[in-house]
């Protein structure tokens, strides 16, 4: 019986991963980065959440934002609202897996009774969340591209009715477009005519790799990850990478916490619809600027729940999420000794 329900689950469209398909990668949240360092170097006051000075209350007070300085903060990147069906709960789920049990041992089709159901349960309740951009500075061409985009979809097909008909369906933009989640034509026609607006190229297809020797010659960086140590666990592993260089990695830092970090960049010139994550009050976060070892200037933040570095590179945006190591994000020194893992330096 199981074995009837389960063909009837996959048989029928759209399953719940195409129900969210539009929603997969904007809001997910990318992974985790650790700990401590003895030495500090050029420590500045970001003067966003952190009030380390009078100086940096009254640029509070006035809102003034230290760009001339190369300084930026949370503030600084751009957000947006977006529409979110709800899921189903776990109990609902249980419900609606025994309605569909006990359907198909009174001898019903699945299929039909599938079908029933999603009539009365579909469209979900929606409610909106604030989702913050973080492929570059809110003045940039790309945060533009990215708010415009969240806009559209949020009106386009609110819910989700239109994701419903297509379902499982081939659509012919999965290559093309699949970075910006497009099922219709005319969700790829808007992505072209925003590129067009703000002067971006379209990320394409993805290309998957193996290891970093390949991201690194196929991104064209230098090497920025820490390397493989499997002794004791350290691991760094390419995931997704674009023809203009923009990629995605994840890794894990054992002694720093067993912190495991998500690492993206978004290379300028990109229209870029998916680095955006849920960074809730800001008034939770603590932020600060640091320069590297090797002067690179960074924005780091931390809220006790996950951490985050971001480095305004000359031609990128490179985002660093760490999760997992409470040291990484409780404590600033141990967030700087996580910054000081990786060599932005040799990332354009």
């Amino acid at each position: 019986m199981k074995r009837e329900i389960r063909a009837a689950y996959d048989a029928l469209a759209p399953t719940q991963e195409q129900r969210e398909r539009m929603l997969r990668g904007i809001l997910s949240q990318r992974a985790d980065l650790p700990p401590e360092r003895t030495e500090k170097m050029g420590r500045k006051p970001a003067g966003r959440l952190l009030a380390l000075s009078l100086i940096a209350a009254a640029l509070l007070a006035l809102g003034i934002t230290a760009y001339a300085e190369g300084w930026f903060g949370l503030r600084d990147l751009a957000e947006s609202e977006y529409v979110v069906p709800r899921g189903f709960t776990q109990e609902e789920i249980l419900a609606r897996n025994k309605e569909l049990e006990d359907a198909v041992a009174r001898g019903e089709d699945p299929q039909e009774k599938l079908r029933e159901m999603d009539e009365r349960d579909f469209p979900r309740p929606t409610e909106t969340r604030r989702i913050t951009f973080v492929g570059g500075l809110q003045d940039s061409p790309e945060a533009k591209a990215f708010q415009e985009y969240m806009q559209f979809q949020a009106e386009y097909d609110p819910d989700r009715a239109i994701l419903r008909s297509v379902g499982n369906k081939p659509t012919g933009l999965e290559e093309e477009y699949s970075a910006y989640h497009c099922y219709t034509r005319e969700m790829a026609d808007k992505v072209d005519e925003i590129c067009e607006k703000y002067g971006l190229i379209k990320l394409g297809p993805n290309k998957v790799l193996q290891n970093a020797r390949q991201l690194y010659a196929f991104a064209g960086t230098g090497a920025f990850a820490p390397k493989d140590d499997h002794f004791t666990g350290q691991r760094f592993y390419p995931t997704t990478a674009y023809a203009d260089g923009s990629f995605y990695a994840t890794g894990d830092l054992p002694k720093q916490g067993w912190a495991h970090y998500g690492i993206s960049r978004c290379v300028k010139g990109t229209f870029t619809a998916s680095e955006a994550i849920e960074l809730g009050d800001l008034e939770e976060w603590t932020e600060w600027n640091y320069t590297t070892e090797n002067g690179v200037e960074l924005l780091l933040a931390q809220n006790g729940k996950q951490a985050l570095i971001l480095a305004d590179r000359p031609a990128s945006f490179v985002i660093v999420n760490i999760r997992g190591s409470a040291k990484a994000m409780t404590r600033q020194e141990a967030l700087e000794e996580v910054a000081e893992c990786f060599d932005f330096s040799v990332i354009p």
